[in-house]
């Protein structure tokens, strides 16, 4: 019988959900180089340069997009890119991310020893510990072999919430580590839903005098009424003689 799209997508969830769970037990063995890896994003003087090639590099772009707005300075290196001059962006202060599943994606392994030669650090995130990038990396962090989500196996798709879900475990560490906290993150992000919350006051609610609708509490219903639809507040104020608010 032909599965349902529901069914399909039910299997889809799960395998990713035992993907993390198998890189959640893995997490113990990756200790000593997931502490080095946050360790040295952490006393970089440079930047995180962020590097990967297709699914990879979009999962990439996101992570840099992260670090940069927990207070972890990150840009994104497209490889193809690199080799036509954007490696220039690379110096000896900066610490690379380089991200592949298989660990042998051409652009990134052959982009490697020039990001080295010009003096960068390399952290690989693969899921191949004995590939080619993570032989060229000063530290590896691998969730080891799996098998894709869809029915060819091919298409990153469980590779791909195992590297957004390292990629956001370092960022954490990295945002306790550096003690970036509430007030931080309230100065990155001034707009928008997250800034509107983190930034609003009761103040900024308030109206003055002249734009609160307010009625004295000798009023009638009919003027009470009149005040409270002329507005767009949905209510007033009721006041003594003195002004003072009552209701």
């Amino acid at each position: 019988m032909t599965k349902k799209p529901h069914e399909i997508g039910a299997e889809v969830v799960a395998g990713e959900r035992d993907a993390l769970s198998g890189l959640l037990e893995r997490m113990p063995a990756l200790a000593e180089s997931f502490d080095r890896a946050v360790q040295l994003m952490l006393t970089c003087t440079g930047r995180v340069i962020v590097c990967g090639m297709g699914k990879s590099g979009q999962i990439g772009r996101k992570l840099s997009s992260t670090l940069i707005s927990t207070g972890t300075p990150a840009s994104f290196l497209h490889p193809a890119e690199g080799f036509h001059g954007d490696v220039g962006l690379v110096t000896s202060r900066d610490v690379v991310l380089a991200i592949s599943n298989s660990g042998s994606t051409r652009e990134v392994i052959e982009l490697v020893p020039v990001m080295r030669e010009l003096g960068a650090k390399i952290i690989a995130l693969t899921g191949a510990d004995q590939s080619p990038l993570a032989q060229a990396s000063e530290v590896v962090l691998s969730w080891g072999e799996i098998r894709e989500a869809d029915p060819t196996g091919l298409v990153p798709t469980v590779s791909a919430a195992l590297t957004l879900a390292l990629g956001d475990a370092l960022t954490v560490a990295l945002m306790e580590q550096r003690g970036f906290g509430m007030g931080d993150y309230r100065l990155f992000h001034p707009s928008g839903a997250i800034g509107t919350k983190l930034t609003m006051r009761i103040v900024d609610l308030l109206r003055g005098e002249h734009t609160n609708p307010v009625v004295s509490e000798s009023a009638t219903f009919a003027e009470a009424l009149e005040q409270v639809t002329s507005n767009t507040l949905g209510g007033t104020s009721v006041v003594d003689e003195s002004g003072a608010c009552l209701l």
